[in-house]
């Protein structure tokens, strides 16, 4: 059969079946996600300084090896370490299982991310994984959601129920996680969204001058002039 007769989904997977889905490229989606996860947590556990990477390998023995697209380690490592790093071999001193775990789905990766990967990441040793399909046209066959998770504990895997609003909570984030269209974004336990680094101080500074004109507006409403002061 020549590429020709092929249908792009079969083509698609005779590719992945080839080359192994770790080593395809990224799509655009794929990549935003991808970078606003990292920027995000690494931003959020900034005080812990824990190691949040993309697309790392993960050597667990007795088990297959395995590419989380995002991943979250409960550990500190100096800058010349992540710099040497090549992939995360869970046999050595400190090479600790994720926290958690993402993947963003692809027409070669979302049967995997919504099977076989929830085992793997159990085995593991994750605490949470989520599985995103970013794309405007859907990948993931028959949901109706963009967004799903699962929470390891005591031996078992349990589905993260979304609320009302259609959000998922995750403990070990001790956020809300939540797809706005093709977006995934974290918001804290007040609602409020979480920022990477450069973002918060835009907002800080944002609010600090939005504070100041209101105090400028009442100082004249009392007939004070702001610039005398």
């Amino acid at each position: 059969m020549s590429i020709q007769d092929l249908k792009a989904s079969d083509l698609i997977r005779q590719i992945y079946a080839e080359f192994g889905e770790d080593d395809m490229p990224e799509s655009g989606p794929q990549s935003e996600t991808i970078h606003y996860l990292v920027s995000v947590l690494a931003w959020l556990f900034r005080l812990e300084d824990w190691y949040v990477i993309s697309n790392l390998l993960v050597v667990q023995p007795g088990y297959s090896k395995v590419v989380p697209d995002v991943a979250v380690y409960p550990v500190v490592l100096s800058q010349a370490e992540r710099d040497e790093l090549t992939s995360w071999q869970m046999d050595q001193p400190d090479r600790p299982a994720p926290r958690v775990v993402f993947e963003i789905s692809s027409d070669g990766t979302w049967e995997n991310d919504l099977s076989e990967k929830i085992a793997r990441y159990q085995q593991l040793g994750t605490l949470e994984y989520f599985a995103f399909d970013p794309k405007r046209s859907q990948v993931w066959r028959d949901k109706s959601t963009r967004l799903l998770g699962w929470r390891y504990a005591k031996g078992e895997v349990q589905e993260i129920k979304a609320d009302g609003r259609g959000w998922l909570w995750s403990e070990a984030l001790d956020s809300w996680l939540t797809s706005a269209g093709t977006r995934l974004r974290l918001y804290d336990r007040a609602g409020n969204q979480r920022f990477d680094g450069e973002e918060a101080e835009r907002e800080a500074k944002e609010a600090e001058q939005e504070a100041k004109e209101k105090a400028w507006t009442k100082l004249r409403e009392l007939g004070i002039d702001p610039e005398s002061l």
